[in-house]
């Protein structure tokens, strides 16, 4: 029995060892994979043109000037004449301190001015007989010489006398306090009784500017040149988004004018800082609210316009890929200028060429693709 089951067992070995030397012999390995296919794409041929080169950046309403209402005296507010909050125009009469004091003193300067007139009118009249007298040889030259120096002494008092009147009618306008701009008060921290000081820390009031007003906002470093370019072409432009929207498929726009772009670049934020000014007649623009502006550049002559996704981020920048000869792929930097309504607007590609819009995800430089036809999705 255990000849019979050890006889069974040699002969399963050798047929095993047969199966697998025939499989051998006849090829058996697995059959290779079949090439994947080239990506299918769809494509467009651009036509460059000439675009307009803008920019949307954020700002915030800033008022071109702002003056802190101070009393120049120590004394007590008599009168205010206007309400907070209200517009006043320049000149307009503010504030009114109690001027009694100031009002005496010019008196007395004007008073002290006549009494020195007086006397050197008396002066110079006994000065002339004395000349006279002189001349006729009634009294020596030297008589007259103490005269002389009482007429000039007269004179002296009497300039300072009227330089007394001066200062005293400045310090009395000091009490009639007007506004020094067109613009909108603030909130009033006097009222009539209140005793102010010269060169007090508070104000009396605030007054800003609202027309025009200002708009300040960051440009990214890498505009920098080209705004200044545009400056010097005369093509720069800046505009503002109406407050409160226009409708969105007619938006108002507020054109300015750039007045200030700052010395040196935030290394921080990689920006600098430009301010542009804006005729705010009816006040809709208001300091300190967020605004949203649109610097002009001038025009780019060959700028060519694809779907924003077309546009693929590289360790050397933005680039695309082109069709090229035998139907590859050839990648193509591009420089982009801006997007707008999900669409790039770049530079760098010539008139005619057939850019990958869709599927460029998968496509490598050199090799083949495949482009949709219509109908199959593709644009061609």
């Amino acid at each position: 029995m255990k000849k019979t089951t050890a006889a069974s067992a040699l002969v399963l070995a050798a047929g095993s060892a047969a199966l697998l030397a025939w499989m051998a012999q006849a090829g058996g390995a697995a059959p290779p994979k079949p090439p994947k296919p080239a990506p299918l794409v769809s494509t467009a041929v651009v036509h460059p043109r000439g675009e307009a080169l803008e920019l949307s950046l954020e700002g915030h309403v800033r008022a071109l000037s702002q003056v802190d209402i101070r009393s120049q005296l120590t004394g007590t507010i008599r009168s205010v004449h206007f309400r907070e909050g209200e517009l006043v125009r320049a000149g307009e009469l503010l504030f009114m301190l109690d001027d009694s004091s100031h009002s005496a003193q010019l008196a007395r300067a004007r008073a002290q001015t006549a009494q020195i007139k007086a006397e050197l009118i008396d002066a110079q009249r006994k000065l002339e007989r004395s000349l006279q007298m002189v001349q006729s040889g009634f009294i020596s030259a030297n008589a007259s010489e103490t005269l002389e120096a009482r007429v000039a002494e007269l004179q002296a008092q009497r300039a300072a006398a009227q330089a007394e009147i001066a200062s005293a009618r400045i310090q009395l306008e000091r009490t009639r306090i007007s506004a020094p701009i067109d613009g909108r008060t603030g909130a009033v921290n006097v009222h009539p009784g209140s005793l102010v000081q010269a060169g007090a820390g508070a104000p009396l009031v605030t007054l800003v500017q609202l027309d025009p007003v200002g708009v300040a906002f960051a440009l990214p470093e890498p505009q920098l040149d080209a705004l200044r370019d545009a400056q010097r072409r005369g093509k720069a432009t800046v505009t503002l988004d109406e407050p409160n929207g226009a409708a969105a498929a007619a938006p108002q726009r507020r054109v300015g004018q750039l007045t200030f772009i700052d010395s040196s670049v935030d290394p921080a934020s990689a920006t600098i800082a430009v301010k542009a000014s804006f005729a705010n007649p009816g006040h809709a623009l208001w300091p300190g609210a967020f605004a949203r502006v649109v610097v002009g550049l001038g025009t780019v002559p060959d700028a060519s316009v694809l779907p924003a996704h077309a546009v693929l981020d590289g360790p050397d920048g933005h680039f695309v890929y082109v069709i090229g000869s035998g139907g590859k792929a050839e990648r193509r930097a591009v420089a982009m200028l801006r997007i707008r309504q999900q669409q790039a607007i770049v530079t760098g590609l010539g008139e005619g060429e057939r850019v990958v819009i869709d599927g460029g995800a998968k496509v490598r430089e050199g090799k083949a693709v495949r482009i949709a036809r219509a109908g199959m999705g593709g644009r061609q």
